[in-house]
């Protein structure tokens, strides 16, 4: 018996007594006793305010805390909708390190979360962390109405950050995944979202839950499944959000989690991806969200000396992985003063797609060859800070839109070296 069904069993008398639901919100949880219950009032309001004509039931899907926080939620609302506390067993490949979204084994959340789901036979499940801070009522409506009223399959946040936000996201995982899969989906590894009945089915069927292969990459799997599957996909509008955190991961670890499942992916949905020129917009749900223009100072100074020193100690490993031409690029950017370092999209594109390659090639150790992207990946956030420090945020998101029309652009090299890899070698 696997651990989902096992943990159904455990609930087997209380979803006898729910029966069945229309709308299920799932609540990620894990060590987050201080939090989890302003979520759950957020969660319960906003379903019986926006969306009073469904049977909405919360659930809590718990990685095992070792503080009160499933006490938390069954104190949270008392009188609200019915709420179902479940306990899941990860896989034992997915491990039970610090995330980059701060719930370990998040896979194994969403898993328990959609098994449940499909057992209430419901229309729609909305996934949230149970660290979210300032959750409003309109959340609720934000990611579920998009399924429910307007017929999508997948709903994405689409959030409100300040312009050094999200870099990893900014850097790799937006460009990349647009380009890749032909849609502009700005949070394509949001930890907030929403699938259909039948998207989740699919997942349910398809996903490789009983494996390591999803690691902390669920939310992009998700992404990825969704796009490739020809499910309609929609974002949310969200507003601000705010979560509570471990200490932060270092970025040899982040790009271990986030990247590293997007490159396995890349192999699975191969034949998908190289048949996919430029990209379109996916609708956009909710009121429009007003920019913000708080200053957030960051010192480059580490990154660049960071970039400097692997670009040193690491020439050899990215002479492995990069092609000549590539390498020439990197050495002319090592001579550059620190006030005159940029790193061109053309160049920063490449490099993704080179590392792309070498990871489905395993021309070093996966992990290593991570490690290795990491200086690459600093220098790329320094260039970015560096350029973008006074901008408005009207001009950020121009930038961050040419940067993206350069990966479309540079699509046909990857192309290339994906189907023959030995051209630009020396």
């Amino acid at each position: 018996m696997s651990s989902v069904d096992s943990m159904l069993e455990a609930a087997t008398e209380r979803l006898h007594e729910i029966g069945s639901a229309d709308v299920v919100l799932a609540v990620a949880a894990y060590n987050h006793a201080q939090t989890v219950g302003g979520v759950i009032d957020a969660a319960q309001a906003g379903l019986t305010t926006h969306l009073p004509g469904e049977r909405s039931v919360i659930v809590v899907a718990d990685g095992g805390s070792q503080d009160d926080t499933l006490e938390r939620a069954h104190t949270a609302s008392p009188n609200g909708l019915p709420l179902l506390s479940i306990s899941y067993r990860a896989h034992p490949g997915y491990g039970l390190g610090v995330s980059y979204d701060g719930i370990p084994t998040k896979a194994s959340a969403v898993h328990a979360s959609l098994s449940i789901a499909s057992r209430l036979g419901a229309k729609v499940c909305a996934i949230v962390g149970g660290n979210l801070q300032g959750l409003t009522p309109d959340w609720p409506l934000a990611l579920v109405a998009p399924v429910t009223a307007d017929g999508m399959d997948f709903v994405t946040p689409s959030h409100l950050r300040h312009r050094h936000e999200g870099v990893l996201t900014t850097a790799v995982v937006y460009p990349l995944l647009r380009a890749l899969y032909g849609k502009q989906i700005r949070e394509p590894i949001g930890s907030e979202f929403a699938l259909s009945g039948r998207f989740a089915q699919h997942c349910l069927a398809h996903g490789p839950w009983e494996s390591d292969a999803l690691g902390g990459g669920i939310d992009s799997w998700l992404t990825t499944a969704a796009v490739c599957g020809g499910f309609r996909v929609g974002q949310g509008r969200l507003g601000t959000r705010s979560r509570t955190s471990g200490p932060p991961l270092e970025p040899s670890e982040l790009l271990a989690q986030v990247v590293g499942p997007i490159f396995l992916e890349m192999e699975r949905c191969a034949s998908v991806w190289q048949r996919i020129r430029g990209s379109q917009p996916v609708p956009s749900f909710g009121p429009p969200i007003e920019a913000r223009v708080d200053e957030v100072v960051v010192n480059v100074d580490p990154m660049i000396e960071t970039w400097r020193l692997g670009h040193q100690s690491l020439h050899e490993v990215w002479g492995a992985i990069l092609p000549p031409a590539t390498l020439l690029d990197l050495k002319r950017l090592a001579r550059a003063p620190a006030s005159a370092f940029r790193i061109a999209d053309e160049l920063w594109a490449r490099v993704v797609y080179d590392f792309s390659l070498a990871h489905r090639l395993r021309t070093i150790a996966r992990d290593h060859l991570l490690r290795a992207l990491t200086p690459l990946y600093l220098g790329w956030v320094a260039s970015f800070v560096l350029e973008t420090r006074h901008a408005s945020s009207r001009d950020v998101d121009d930038r961050i839109e040419r940067l993206c029309l350069t990966f479309e652009a540079q699509k046909p090299y990857l192309i290339s070296r994906w189907r023959w890899p030995d051209r630009f070698n020396p």
